[in-house]
């Protein structure tokens, strides 16, 4: 059909209903991914080079139902991994699929145009991050979180999404991860803020990994990186609380995880 929009329109606001049960939630959930995945390169070869977008058009049109949707969900997900919650009895409900609220939400990120709410929800997606553990979960967060950061042009909030992201540099330990994080640091320093490009330079070059030996570090590029802090340092230059605060995180991350020894040394 030509026109799905009103039937996707009375199907989205399910989504914002509260007394609507998890199994419906996951249905109509499932119903949005189907619309919003693209064609895989198999299916656009067959169908020629245009790309079908048919079902993302649809579905931009219920975009408030689906916001409202994703903001809730993610909120209540914060508060309920702060939140000790008391032991009960009763069967407990069919759990929300996650992975595909993120797919979606993925998806759906391209298209949120306006700075505030991209802002809330990334301060509320870095949240939740801190609290997940798979790491195919946290790449399809911080995957998210480059396509909102790309809306985000105010210094200030820039500034406040640089110090949620710091904390991770202390935990990471997967190159995927660290890949992923570079990826963001690499929007935030594409805005041209004088007080933040060599901090997220820093970040960058410090987890930098080999291109041709898959799992091994750029052993170069972060040598390098701490030969250029050192001489700074000599020349008295002054590293700000955010480029002190980053180096502290990844260097004793590095003292953790890392096997060279060099590495190691520079890390002290």
């Amino acid at each position: 059909t030509h026109q799905p929009q009103p039937l996707l329109h009375n199907i989205a606001k399910v989504l914002v209903k509260s007394v609507t049960a998890n199994k419906v939630t996951n249905t109509v959930l499932d119903v949005v991914n189907n619309l919003v995945t693209p064609p895989s390169v198999e299916d656009t070869a067959l169908q020629g080079e245009t790309e079908d977008t048919t079902g993302i058009e649809a579905v931009l049109q219920v975009m408030d139902p689906l916001i409202s949707h994703f903001n809730t969900w993610v909120h209540t997900n914060n508060q309920a991994s702060t939140t000790p919650s008391p032991k009960s009895k009763t069967k407990k409900k069919k759990p929300l699929n996650v992975g595909v609220k993120l797919d979606i939400l993925r998806n759906l990120a391209p298209y949120i145009s306006d700075p505030a709410t991209a802002l809330q929800f990334i301060e509320q997606l870095l949240i939740m991050l801190s609290a997940v553990k798979k790491s195919e979960t946290v790449c399809k967060v911080v995957q998210i979180v480059q396509y909102l950061t790309e809306k985000i042009d105010d210094n200030v909030a820039l500034t406040k999404i640089v110090n949620l992201i710091l904390p991770f540099y202390g935990k990471l330990e997967l190159r995927e991860e660290f890949l992923e994080f570079s990826k963001l640091m690499e929007v935030i320093r594409s805005k041209n803020n004088a007080d933040l490009e060599r901090l997220c330079t820093i970040c960058i070059k410090l987890t930098s990994y080999d291109k041709k030996r898959f799992e091994e570090p750029d052993f170069e590029a972060r040598m390098t990186q701490f030969m250029e802090i050192r001489d700074g340092i000599r020349k008295q230059e002054k590293l700000s609380v955010l480029e002190i605060t980053a180096l502290a995180y990844i260097c004793c991350n590095n003292l953790r995880i890392e096997k060279d020894s060099a590495l190691k040394a520079n890390s002290l």
